[in-house]
């Protein structure tokens, strides 16, 4: 099961404004015990009640929500793999409402401005999200254990489609004209300097014979004789990849002790050995050179020249990252002008996942609002 989890996870693009919500449930319906589950905060919210409904009209349900929350999550651990990470679920909770909030007011407003989903592009989005699982009956068992149905599907998808055409149709063509154009993008280049330099590097091979710190002498001078015969193999022409296979003791003797390409500023190497690497001319073998770890040998394959990157070479890549920015600026600029003019109630999830722990009383919204809290952003203040 675990492996199937993985699979229906992998292929989302942990920068994406949008993250595709059904890959939640690889959590919440098959991977990890029951025990996690029901002690999970985000497994409480509701699937089939509204915690979001904009203008009176409009509602987001709880599985969205739960869905989104847990892809979130997933993807907050995966870019942080094998690091303890403690998930504050309060704020996971809290935080994906507002996003999961303003996808749909942007959504909305895509639709008002005469933007259309096909159902064909719907069935091609949930034909890619089918094919990240091993079988379509795997895909429909993890969205019945959200709280969702298909059709419930895939009216979540034309909301993220809605969202990305309004994004990619209504935002970025304003933004590449006005923001990412040439004139911009040679500004923002000759501002950072220090962004298009790049270091010598080379593509190091190397052979190792270790010897511990503590080892007598004798030892010590064995292994200096074995690696110093192991060079007069290369110089007198056996390949270096053959002898590294025979002779290194670290792990790149099985790549015939290809290292890959590194830079003079990567810290990768030690002291000693980073001062006899960078002098090294392409298909130089460097003089035995002793280290903690024993004594090495080096062969530089190729090198490449400090220099700084051209105008004309990162030009496209300036563009992008000027774009992304921009989108992502005038998109919150967007979302703070609708949140002005509709009127956006949160549900109070408190009797689902309880109270949150605070050194302070958090705000009760105004009365006669019954379960919903007041509208606008400080309403999340109930999750």
């Amino acid at each position: 099961m675990r492996g199937a989890c993985m699979k229906a996870i992998h292929g989302v693009k942990v920068g994406a404004v949008l993250l595709s919500a059904l890959l939640l449930v690889a959590v919440l319906g098959g991977c990890g015990g029951r025990e996690e589950r029901e002690e999970s905060l985000v497994g409480r919210i509701p699937p089939d009640v509204a915690v979001v409904v904009i203008d009176g009209e409009h509602e987001i349900p709880g599985a969205w929500l739960r869905n989104m929350a847990v892809t979130q999550e997933l993807l907050v651990r995966q870019s942080m793999k094998g690091m303890p990470l403690a998930v504050d679920e309060y704020s996971l909770i809290e935080n994906t409402r507002k996003l999961l909030t303003k996808i749909n007011l942007l959504a909305l407003e895509a639709r008002r401005r005469g933007l259309e989903v096909t159902p064909q592009e719907i069935s091609d989005r949930l034909s890619e999200e089918i094919n990240r699982f091993e079988s379509t009956d795997q895909w429909r068992r993890q969205i019945e254990a959200s709280g969702l149905t298909v059709d419930e599907r895939r009216r979540e998808i034309e909301i993220e489609l809605l969202f990305e055409k309004y994004r990619e149709e209504g935002i970025r063509p304003r933004v590449l004209e006005e923001y990412a154009n040439d004139e911009k993008a040679r500004a923002f280049y000759e501002k950072n300097p220090s962004l298009w330099e790049e270091p010598l590097r080379v593509h190091l091979f190397h052979i190792l014979r270790s010897v511990a710190r503590d080892a007598p002498e004798s030892e010590r001078e064995h292994e200096r004789q074995r690696i110093t015969a192991a060079r007069e193999r290369i110089l007198a022409g056996e390949p270096f990849e053959d002898v590294a296979r025979s002779e290194s003791t670290e792990n790149s003797n099985l790549r015939g002790g290809e290292i890959g390409w590194i830079a003079e500023n990567s810290g990768e190497l030690l002291p000693e050995v980073r001062d006899v690497v960078f002098t090294l001319e392409p298909g130089e073998v460097s003089p035995v050179v002793e280290s903690p770890m024993g004594f090495h040998l080096f062969l530089v394959k190729e090198r490449k020249d400090r220099r700084t990157r051209p105008f004309e070479e990162v030009r496209d890549d300036i563009k992008q990252r000027i774009a992304q920015e921009a989108i992502k600026l005038e998109l919150e600029k967007e979302v703070a002008a609708l949140q002005q003019q509709l009127d956006i109630r949160y549900l109070k999830l408190d009797p689902y996942i309880g109270e949150r722990p605070a050194p302070k009383e958090r705000p009760e919204g105004p009365a006669g609002l019954g379960q919903y809290g007041e509208s606008g952003e400080g309403a999340a203040a109930g999750s």
